[in-house]
């Protein structure tokens, strides 16, 4: 065995090393762990390679120098032996782990960081197994907590310790960035909780870490984005910055969220960062009448460019009605049922529909359009299934369903005489030829209507409108959801340019002309298009078969892109889906996928819980065993969502399950509360 040349020698034998910081990352080259996970971390010392086994030094650094094929990890520098310094203790950062034993973290130099506990004799261990790890200084986090102080988190012991020193309630995870476990974000719950990260990628993606793990835990989550070239808060604080001036730094700290994540950014050596969670609509979508309408638009509000083009999709599928369609599986209409859904009501959702409204109102007025339109009305709420068919009552009506908050027809489908508005909308998705009304109702019949829906909504808000039945029973899958934020702040926005406009409206009733003259309205798919979309739906497919929320929810994306791809057929004259077509309306779908993942996160989890409230306090007034199918029919909740709570709320020794011998020996199940 010989020595390394340099320290790219040693690297040569560690074929998977990826960089982090300051080390490198790859997996232990010798025998016995227990997953195929990296578990060696290197570093260079300048003159010495440093070297340490995951978890808790499991092979020693003998045992790794010889894995490696060394028989020292010393190496030359510029042609002569490097002159190794040996670790000098530089901080000892104590720590208290779960069990009540202390521990401690060693920063040495040159810079490298190991783990050691008592023994008992006056000497250390230089690990810590068998001990659950805590966060620094945790003990006097709970307290902060308990009197409603705000906790920052950074990233190592040195940027904690600083912090404190001017008066600021500071911890951090042990071992560094990426390293961040979800037993320490239950310690942070109820926390108001700042992050500030190091500036540079996996500062950025440790951060984001930590903040995912706390979302629904912590009271609050707040990202702090060091100002100029701040490496750290250490590092801003040492530039002589003092309290006062972080009091002020604190102010322009974001909330977190997802989507603000998305938009996280920071340079680095040049290049671009950024972590995807919900992106921008993909530019690709943006072709044609997209692309003009969010030029004439996109400028004049402060609404997200994605709720421009999920309008415009009503504006032009609106314009063209039954008039084309493309065959999957049934008859495809460009009709939507639309939500927009933001974080909050300041989502600009209304200035963006005024926009298309006032679109949509120019396109019928009927010196514009064609005298053989058929009727177009915006209905402004719905107060009755059987309003709704008064409006549809004829031939070919053609109906928007304006709902400023989609909690509000949510809210009346819960009512009981009201109860048959979710199926019946549910029905006219479908565009069915007929629409009878009830039996009992008056002759009313509806003859090829076309029926979309236009709704907005704030996340917490669709969490309470929305029941398991309505997702699971087929009527929130039929709904594209758009997901945004606000751009920034435009205190005076300038007008719709009208010369612009108007051309739009030529070009959009160029469109309509055009689809008056198809054939039989059938626009069919070309064999690229064809193949194309049996690629993407190899992957989409596995992903619906999928347990869970998601998977129910993205059921017809497939069908939305085809009507998407539809409108972008319809925008080049073409009675052909071609390639080029289909393209834009799969990026599109892609988008909204990850759009539904956003929306109903933790969505399960919500409504699960309000449900078992629900059993538990039915249960609680009726005082007595209670027969398990009056509980059913009494809160009206399926069979599948009911049983999940009798599992959930019998573990947790809320209630119990048990049967009885009815009158004619059948057993009966019986639900008490405890």
């Amino acid at each position: 065995m010989a020595r390394p040349r340099d320290f790219n020698d040693i690297l040569a034998k560690l074929p998977d090393a990826k960089k982090s910081g300051d080390e490198w990352i790859a997996s232990c080259p010798c025998p016995g762990h227990k997953t195929p996970v990296k578990h060696l971390s290197v570093k260079d010392a300048g003159g010495k390679a440093l070297v340490y086994c995951h978890p808790n030094g499991k092979h020693t650094e003998t045992e790794i120098r010889q894995a490696l094929g060394f028989d020292s990890l010393t190496y030359s520098q510029n042609g002569r032996e490097g002159k190794v310094t040996p670790p000098v203790i530089e901080a000892v950062y104590k720590y208290v782990s779960a069990e009540g034993v202390p521990w401690e973290v060693v920063r040495t130099k040159p810079k490298g960081f190991h783990q050691r506990r008592p023994d008992g004799k006056g000497g250390y261990i230089r690990n810590i197994r068998g001990l659950t790890p805590t966060l620094y200084h945790q003990d006097d986090i709970v307290k902060a907590i308990a009197k409603g102080d705000p906790v920052y988190v950074v990233e190592g012991e040195k940027d904690c310790n600083n912090l404190w020193e001017i008066g600021v309630v500071a911890t951090t995870n042990p071992m560094g960035a990426g390293k961040w476990r979800d037993s320490y974000s239950d310690t942070l719950r109820g926390a108001d909780i700042v992050i500030i990260p190091d500036n540079d990628e996996p500062g950025y993606q440790h951060a984001l870490k930590v903040a995912s793990s706390c979302h629904g835990k912590a009271k609050r989550i707040r990202l702090l984005e060091l100002p100029g070239n701040s490496k750290d808060i250490s590092h801003w604080l040492e530039a002589g910055h003092t309290r006062e001036e972080f009091n002020n730094l604190i102010l322009q700290a974001k909330d977190y969220d997802p989507s603000i994540a998305a938009k996280m950014k920071q340079d680095i050596r040049g290049t671009t960062w950024m972590v995807p969670v919900v992106p921008d609509l993909p530019e690709i979508a943006w072709q044609g009448l997209f692309k003009d309408y969010r030029e004439l638009v996109a400028e004049t509000t402060e609404a997200t460019d994605a709720f421009h083009y999920a309008t415009f999709c009503q504006v032009l599928g609106l314009t063209l009605g039954r008039r084309i369609y493309v065959w999957h599986a049934t008859r495809l209409y460009p009709n939507f049922y639309i939500c927009l859904v933001g974080r909050s009501g300041l989502t600009r959702k209304d200035t963006c529909w005024t926009r298309a409204s006032d679109i949509l109102g120019r396109l019928n007025d009927t010196s514009l359009g064609s005298e053989e339109s058929p009727p177009f009305r915006i209905v402004r709420g719905i107060r009755s299934y059987e309003g709704l068919l008064d409006e549809l009552n004829g031939e070919r009506k053609v109906r928007l369903i304006l709902l400023s908050e989609l909690l509000s027809l949510l809210s009346k489908a819960k009512q009981e005489s009201l109860g048959n508005i979710v199926p019946q909308l549910t029905e006219l998705y479908d565009c069915p030829n007929v629409v009878n009304p009830p039996v009992h109702q008056k002759k009313i019949i509806a003859r090829e209507p076309f029926v979309s829906i236009m709704a907005g909504t704030t996340q917490a808000w669709l969490q309470k409108a929305l029941s398991e039945r309505d997702i699971y029973g087929g009527f929130a899958n039929r709904w594209l959801y758009f997901w945004g934020l606000p751009k920034d702040p435009k205190p005076n926005p300038p007008k719709v340019d009208d010369r612009k406009r108007n051309e739009l409206l030529k070009e959009i009733n160029q469109v309509r002309l055009w689809a008056e003259s198809v054939e039989d309205g059938e626009i069919t798919i070309s064999e690229g298009a064809d193949n194309l979309f049996s690629e993407y739906y190899r992957d989409y497919y596995w992903k619906c078969q999928q347990e869970g929320l998601v998977p129910t929810l993205i059921v017809r994306i497939q069908d939305f892109i085809w009507k998407l791809a539809l409108l972008y057929a319809a925008m080049n004259l073409s009675q052909t889906i071609k390639p080029e077509d289909l393209r834009p309306a799969i990026a599109v779908g892609n988008y909204l996928e990850m759009s539904v993942a956003e929306v109903f996160r933790n969505f399960s989890e919500t409504i699960g819980k309000q449900s078992e409230s629900r059993v538990l306090e039915h249960l609680k007034s009726e005082g007595k065993p209670v027969d398990y199918r009056d509980v059913y029919r009494a809160l009206n909740m399926s069979a599948k969502e009911l049983n999940l709570c009798v599992e959930s709320l019998t573990k947790l020794g809320l209630i119990k399950n048990t049967f009885r011998r009815g009158k004619v020996g059948k057993s009966i199940r019986m639900l008490e509360a405890i």
